[in-house]
């Protein structure tokens, strides 16, 4: 070869490898601001299924940096600018909505679409009065809580026959109200509690981890103590009973359903809110599972890389990224799919809330025995992946970091019991 074709075919080689990393850099998130960019040419061409993909695509990456809330508030915008053309009465739309306030509040409507722009002002009012009805309670049970405590320290001396008089009326309320409270709320958390299945994890070691997942997966063996697990996800009939209870408003299904498919769209708290419930009402101790629990659950003793085994099966959990509006199934719908110690969709349908803190470094010096996770942090463990997400994010092994306000509509939780 002369030094012409050389330097031809080093041009040559040059050009196809600027090429290939360019077009590389289109989808990768390596520039998560040129996703974006992208994003809305794709959305203002009116391409909305391509810019859906890179929207929720966005969102993934960005989910859990803080110094994105502004930029992933404007993915929401987008997605639900979207999502609002094609069914303006969808729940979804307000939910994404929703999430654009939870990151910033002043976010203001700047789309073509006004119709559009008065819908997010709407809910954006909504949000707004709701926050301040909530501050209004807390200082009136605040202000109820100070007179009471006025109220003690004026307390005079009656005669010993009134005093006495007094106790019994108080003991014949306290009775009354209780047996009416039993009647009620008790009997509710009772009837959810007896609707969950258990599974048995017997105490013993089990490896935790796998080093051919990552850096911050390093395999290390565990002790447990014995525990039961969920064999379900918590579905929408057991958690909407909760809110009913509380008070509180249901989360959004997303269109998906409720009854028998897991709850969706719950933050951390919310998932704990729920195990104090349970165990408040019923005198049962039922908590969110620790991610040893979780991960010993769904991989058993042999260190098996997917609940059923080794091998990648693509029936036996439910997963398909490739379907924006999927969804997720009925809690059970993959019995083949099931975990050595009988646990149902411990990989697909919901990604589940955990107990612990994350830290890059706890595989490193964690106990050997009950692990808990890190004393504190900023970002709590998600385990089992979802139906949105590539089936290499199913490995029981694999690990994902959540702020605790997050709520997504591939999120849910399980729950543990001693």
């Amino acid at each position: 070869m002369n030094k012409n074709s050389l330097k031809l075919a080093v041009i040559i080689t040059l050009l196809l490898f600027s090429w290939t990393a360019l077009s590389a850099q289109s989808f990768t998130g390596t520039d998560n601001d040129v996703l974006l960019q992208k994003a809305e040419n794709l959305f203002n061409k009116k391409k909305f299924s391509k810019a859906i993909d890179v929207l929720l695509f966005f969102i993934k990456e960005n989910g859990k940096n803080w110094s994105k809330d502004l930029e992933t508030a404007t993915a929401y915008y987008m997605l639900a600018n979207i999502y609002f053309k094609s069914n303006k009465t969808d729940p979804k739309t307000k939910a994404l909505l929703r999430n654009v306030l939870r990151l910033n509040i002043n976010y203001k409507a700047n789309s073509p679409d006004v119709e559009f722009n008065k819908y997010f002002e709407t809910v954006k009012k909504e949000t707004l009065i709701n926050n301040i009805k909530l501050k209004e309670k807390i200082k009136k049970d605040e202000n109820k809580r100070i007179i009471a405590m006025q109220g003690k320290k004026k307390k005079k001396k009656f005669p010993v026959l009134l005093v006495a008089g007094g106790v019994v009326v108080l003991a014949i309320a306290v009775y009354l109200l209780t047996k009416k409270y039993d009647s009620g709320s008790d009997v509710l958390a009772n009837e959810v509690y007896n609707s969950i299945e258990w599974a048995t994890v017997p105490e013993g070691e089990f490896t935790m981890g796998d080093d051919s997942v990552g850096v911050f997966t390093k395999a290390h063996t565990v002790y447990l103590d014995t525990y039961k697990i969920a064999i379900n996800e918590i579905t929408f009939e057991q958690y909407d009973k909760f809110c009913e209870d509380t008070k509180r408003d249901k989360p959004s299904d997303w269109s998906f359903g409720r009854g028998n498919r897991p709850v969706i769209d719950v933050d951390w708290d919310d998932a704990n809110d729920f195990c104090k419930w349970l165990s408040d009402k019923t005198g049962k101790t039922v908590k969110l599972p620790t991610e040893a629990q979780w991960e010993k659950a769904a991989r058993g003793t042999d260190q098996r890389i997917y609940p059923w085994g080794n091998s990648f099966i693509a029936n036996w959990g439910h997963y398909d990224p490739s379907n924006i509006v999927l969804g997720t199934m009925p809690v059970g719908s993959f019995p083949s799919g099931v975990s050595p110690y009988g646990v149902n969709d411990m990989a697909g349908n919901v990604s589940e809330w955990c107990s612990d803190w994350y830290g890059d470094s706890y595989y490193a010096n964690s106990p050997r025995e009950n692990p808990q996770g890190p004393d504190s942090g900023t970002s709590k463990i998600e385990k089992g992946g979802n139906w949105r997400i590539p089936f290499k994010y199913l490995q029981s092994a694999q690990r994902r970091a959540l702020r605790p306000s997050d709520q997504f509509y591939y999120l849910g939780f399980r729950v543990v019991t001693q």
